[in-house]
């Protein structure tokens, strides 16, 4: 990806919003494979031809930062955190991930996400939702118990006047969402992996 400073903003918003990521053969990313098979393979097929301004990822960097700040927070004994792990699929190729918390007492996985308020009144939770159903089966294929992923998402442009006047908004800027994934959840996921 070509990167661009139509603001001139400062050096560290650059380097920031700079990614040094090189594309693997046979290797994707839950995040990659969420985007669907055409996107996923476009992007890769002409990622030297995309263009992106830092001042389009400011609230991409506010993500990465948040990320930083929680993952020096101190897990329990039965919890991992910001832990890579990668699937072997029987077609050759290898799924890769990294879930921000994951709790074995709870059999829980947990992601961080930065979103809009609005997010939260519309309950629109699907994208991330399979993104912790992938999770959660990646972590039973390597061992782990996991059954439910759990969103803890801060709402970036909470509006306190908004939650005491307007009914179904937000009433706090964090909204945590739990989702139970029984086992026949989990073999639909792995059915269209293959």
């Amino acid at each position: 990806m070509r990167l661009t400073n139509r603001l001139g903003l400062p050096q560290p918003f650059v380097d920031a919003a700079t990614r040094e990521h090189t594309y693997t053969p046979k290797r994707y990313s839950v995040t990659q494979i969420l985007k669907g098979t055409r996107e996923a393979i476009l992007l890769r097929r002409h990622d030297d031809e995309i263009e992106r301004d830092v001042s389009e990822m400011v609230w991409l960097i506010f993500g990465t930062a948040v990320h930083s700040i929680l993952e020096d927070a101190q897990e329990t004994d039965t919890q991992l955190k910001e832990n890579k792990i990668a699937v072997d699929m029987p077609n050759g190729y290898v799924l890769s991930g990294i879930f921000d918390l994951y709790d074995d007492a709870t059999k829980t996985v947990t992601d961080y996400k930065t979103a809009s308020a609005w997010k939260a009144v519309f309950g629109d939770w699907s994208d991330y939702k399979e993104q912790l159903l992938a999770y959660t089966w990646m972590l039973r294929q390597i061992g782990f118990d996991a059954r439910y992923g759990e969103i803890v998402a801060l709402l970036k442009d909470h509006s306190k006047t908004k939650a005491k006047t307007d009914y179904g908004y937000p009433n706090y800027p964090v909204e945590t969402v739990l989702f139970a994934f029984p086992d026949k959840d989990l073999k639909a996921f792995e059915e269209r992996l293959y």
